[in-house]
């Protein structure tokens, strides 16, 4: 019994085997008809093509490159024309387009000589304006500095006496109202002794 079951599944096996080679099979032979079909497809696209190209190079109405009809002779004349045409439509083209490099190139290159005058301008406008506020806040300390003399000598104060704004203000004329002289750079005034000179805190603020 139990041999003829092993048999039995042998069999089986066999039988499935020769079923997958069978299916393998078929389906070569699909593709190999499949193949068949496209080559003879290809020897027919080949023929027409043959075909074709005796007929191009046959003299005569079917080939516009030989006939001498008078429609052909001015279609190819006309075609010559366009060529033509279109040749000069390209270099006038690869023309303009050159000059409009050109032109880009000159007007970048202007931009940039504008910028740069524009700094400079800004620069010496900075540097103007430095000279001014230097100038004004100069005057400023000789101001002060001739309120602290004026205020020694009336009230008979010695070198090492330090006035305070209250002290000088009667003898400041500060226009146009008067008061505490303002730098005009922002700095801050100290008056100092006697036997100093008044200062400012702003850079290069010095009295001379």
């Amino acid at each position: 019994m139990a041999k003829s079951l092993f048999i039995l599944a042998i069999i089986a096996s066999l039988l499935g085997g020769l079923g997958v080679v069978w299916k393998q099979s078929a389906a070569k032979d699909i593709e190999i008809a499949a193949l068949h079909q496209q080559d003879n497809e290809l020897e027919t696209l080949r023929g027409e093509h043959e075909e074709l190209l005796k007929l191009r190079a046959r003299p005569g109405p079917g080939n516009p490159a030989t006939d001498t009809t008078p429609e052909a002779v001015k279609l190819r004349g006309e075609v010559a024309t366009l060529r033509e045409e279109n040749t000069r439509l390209k270099q006038q083209l690869a023309s303009t387009a050159q000059a409009s490099a050109s032109l880009q190139t000159v007007q970048t290159q202007q931009t940039a000589l504008v910028r740069e005058a524009l700094a400079e301008l800004q620069q010496a406008r900075e540097a103007a304006s430095t000279l001014t506020q230097k100038d004004a806040c100069n005057n400023n300390l000789h101001k002060i500095d001739a309120a602290k003399q004026q205020w020694a000598l009336e009230t008979k104060q010695t070198g090492d006496a330090s006035p305070t704004w209250q002290d000088l203000m009667p003898y400041l004329a500060m226009p146009p109202t008067g008061g505490v002289p303002v730098c005009p750079a922002g700095g801050t005034y100290t008056i100092g002794k006697m036997s100093e000179l008044p200062s400012c805190s702003a850079p290069g603020h010095t009295i001379h």
